[in-house]
């Protein structure tokens, strides 16, 4: 999820048709990040170390070492410039 103060998940859904629609609440996505599940990325080193550690779950969860789960990144600090994504990836 980026929380950057330039896009945010529902960019997609509402592209340039509301001005009002991003998610600056900082203060939601912190009390997220209390929950053991959620990282809360501020530079491209923790980004970076998030996607390492969730490399190696994938490798215990296909090993048959570790149980499935859901986890939340939420990215902030990082300044990426992308229009929206409209359709398949």
């Amino acid at each position: 999820i980026f929380n950057n103060h330039k896009w945010a998940i529902e960019d997609n859904l509402v592209a340039d048709s509301a001005k009002e629609h991003a998610l600056y609440d900082a203060d939601f996505y912190n009390i997220l990040s209390c929950h053991g599940r959620v990282a809360i990325c501020e530079n491209e080193w923790e980004l970076r170390k998030v996607a390492c550690f969730l490399s190696k779950q994938t490798e215990l969860y296909l090993s048959g070492e570790a149980d499935p789960g859901v986890r939340v990144i939420v990215v902030r600090g990082l300044d990426v410039t992308l229009p929206p994504v409209l359709g398949d990836i």
